[in-house]
């Protein structure tokens, strides 16, 4: 990762200068590997909770039987809803949910 890489980097470059004495450049570095470290957590962070999202999603799907989703080939309209009984699987539900942002 190149988060990971510049980080090693500003460590490396933090020891010379610490052998060395050079008391500026140090305290330079280390807030350079302050700022490195708290970006690398953020996208840490990100990925965990992106992939709660997607594990969530997947167990929605995993729950609804494939053999039990039926497709219409027109697409349901209010209109349609209003004028006849229209018979919505569970797949169709999560469906239109999703698009509408209801869990």
């Amino acid at each position: 990762m190149i988060i990971s890489s510049h980080l090693e980097e500003a460590t490396l470059r933090y020891h010379v200068a610490d052998r060395t004495g050079h008391k500026i450049f140090n305290y330079n570095i280390r807030l350079r590997l302050s700022i490195l470290d708290g970006v690398r957590n953020m996208y840490y962070e990100f990925a965990a909770k992106k992939a709660d999202e997607i594990i969530e999603q997947q167990s929605v799907f995993d729950v609804i039987d494939p053999r039990d989703v039926t497709f219409d080939k027109s697409p349901i309209t209010a209109s349609k809803c209003a004028n006849e009984s229209v018979s919505i699987t569970p797949f169709q539900d999560v469906q239109m949910r999703a698009r509408v942002g209801i869990a």
